[in-house]
């Protein structure tokens, strides 16, 4: 684990039952998690549906997910000074709170391999579960990026790997 302070971090928490998905979101590209608001005007009632949308990373705008069991939060860390502005002052709503901090210590553990949640239903820190040999990538791990616990957050920023590519997982833990 290596001891690491985020620049200008933003915390993102859910505060409403909504459900999170991309499924009404019509941004593309690199952009904050937001709330979507749908009017479906077509069915009987005119029912209103909001949703939250993940976010999705990229040009310097990093969205690490919160490991939570039943919660929705998102660590964000963007690059571009400007954008930041702007998405905080979107994420004025009775939907999603939005704390920004200056300097945020925390550790950070990288894994690769396979990504695989372990059977341990109690909150834990990231762990190896095996390792194996490759070809291309040498040894790699077989690896649970754990569980956010009374003592600790986590959040983790997951590439997802193919038959080519293993799967990478920056992890960071928030110590209480």
């Amino acid at each position: 684990m290596e001891r690491v302070t985020l620049k200008n971090a933003v915390l993102l928490v859910r505060l409403c039952d909504a459900e999170v998905t991309r499924r009404n979101c019509r941004h593309h590209g690199p952009h904050w998690p937001h709330v979507v608001v749908t009017e479906h005007s077509t069915l009987q009632g005119a029912p209103v549906e909001v949703t939250i949308c993940p976010g999705e990373s990229g040009q310097g705008l990093r969205i690490c997910d919160g490991r939570f069991r039943h919660t929705a939060e998102w660590l964000v860390v963007d690059s571009n000074v400007e954008r930041c502005a702007v998405a905080l002052q979107e994420h004025d709503s009775p939907y999603l709170e939005a704390v920004k901090l200056s300097d945020l210590e925390l550790y950070k553990v990288v894994y690769g391999g396979t990504r695989r949640e372990c059977k341990n239903g109690v909150c834990h820190l990231p762990h190896v579960i095996s390792s194996y040999d490759t070809v291309r990538g040498g040894t790699l791990n077989v690896y649970c990026p754990g569980m956010s616990g009374f003592r600790y957050d986590m959040y983790e920023y997951w590439w997802h790997g193919d038959a080519q590519q293993a799967d990478r997982s920056v992890i960071y833990i928030v110590e209480y």
